[in-house]
Parts: structure tokens; C-alpha cells; sequence
């Protein structure tokens, strides 16, 4: 039944509605005794406009029981809930220490990073920002993220599709009569100088 209530969590978590998926999650945590949703019920709480008891959850001692993984989400929750409380310098504190002693190999780095450098930018580190962002982009093996548009932007990078649609067809009403074949009527004459003899 724990994961019956989790999975339809995760519905409600995907569709932005939060009371249902704070239900489900809930749930889901007290049948199995496990704190591994602690980060999506912190986050939810957040969807739900209530940042602080997002860090409260954080603070609790089910925290200290989540895998590495798992407090890295919970740590980019909080950071998250410190902007929304206008907290942006404690929003890069929060991060800073995981992102130095997380290297891109690990799974969570790409979103990890990515965090970091959005929190960065909103107070206007740009130079740093562009680093993480950089960073995150080279870590993203499985395209997680959309580090690529963010670096694109903060370079000044403008992403057009230029290539021909396969299926366009020239338009023939555009082609001027000065491109057409000449009408024989209208053609000078030849020059009978310049004719060979018959």
C-alpha cells in the first residue's frame, strides 16, 4: 500500500496539485516507516506557499537518516524556501559547502549545481553563476536540466533554428515575370549582321 500512495503522489507532485500529493506523500511515509520523501514533502510545502515549515522539516531528525542523494534534494528545497522568504544570500549558503564537495560524477550534481548558479544569479554573482551553470552543463549527461539555455542567455547566445523546413515548396506566384521564360513577341529581333550566312 506504501507504494501504491507514492506513486499517486508523485501524479499529484507532477500535476502542481499540493494538498493531494502532500496527502499521498504523507501517507506513504507513515505506512513505511521510511523519511525518504521528506524532501518532496518539504517541497510540496513550499508549492503550498509555506517556505518556513519546508525548513522546519529540514530541521527535523528524520533528516539526518536520508541517503547522501536525498539530502542534497532536501538541501536544494531549502535553498529554494529561502528565496521564497527573500533570503537570497542564506539561499547560496545552503548550497555552497555540497557543491564543493560534490564532484560531477555524482548523480545529483547536474541539479545540485544548477541550483547553486540560480541562486547565485538572483543576487546578481553573474560571473559566478555563469561558472556553475558551465559546470552544470558539463555534468548533465542525461539532459536533466536546461543549463544549456541558461549559459546561452547569460552569454548573450541567441538559439535560432535557421535549418529549411523539409517539406517547403518554393512559391511560384512570387516569381517575378522579369524570371520567366521571355515572351517570344516582345524579344528584339536579332541583329541580321551578326546572323551566319545561309
Amino acid at each position: 500500500m506504501a507504494i501504491v500512495r507514492e506513486v499517486l503522489g508523485f501524479v499529484h507532485y507532477r500535476r502542481a496539485e499540493w494538498a493531494e500529493a502532500l496527502r499521498e506523500f504523507r501517507t506513504a511515509r507513515r505506512l513505511s516507516g521510511s523519511n525518504h520523501l521528506l524532501p518532496h514533502i518539504a517541497d510540496v510545502e513550499r508549492g503550498l506557499g509555506r517556505p518556513d515549515r519546508a525548513i522546519e522539516l529540514s530541521q527535523e531528525a528524520a533528516a539526518d537518516s536520508l541517503s547522501a542523494a536525498d539530502r542534497v534534494e532536501l538541501a536544494i528545497v531549502v535553498s529554494g524556501a529561502r528565496r521564497d522568504l527573500g533570503q537570497g544570500e542564506a539561499a547560496i549558503q545552503t548550497l555552497r559547502d555540497l557543491v564543493q564537495a560534490s564532484p560531477p560524477q555524482r548523480s545529483w550534481a547536474p541539479r545540485l549545481y544548477y541550483a547553486y548558479a540560480d541562486a547565485l544569479l538572483a543576487m546578481g554573482h553573474q560571473v559566478e553563476a555563469r561558472e556553475w551553470f558551465a559546470r552544470a552543463v558539463d555534468a548533465d549527461k542525461d539532459a536533466l536540466t536546461d543549463a544549456p539555455d541558461r549559459l546561452a542567455d547569460l552569454d548573450g547566445v541567441d538559439i535560432t533554428d535557421v535549418a529549411p523546413e523539409a517539406d517547403s515548396e518554393p512559391d511560384l506566384e512570387a516569381v517575378s515575370e522579369t524570371d520567366s521564360e521571355p515572351d517570344l513577341e516582345t524579344a528584339p529581333e536579332a541583329n541580321p549582321e551578326s546572323d551566319p550566312e545561309p
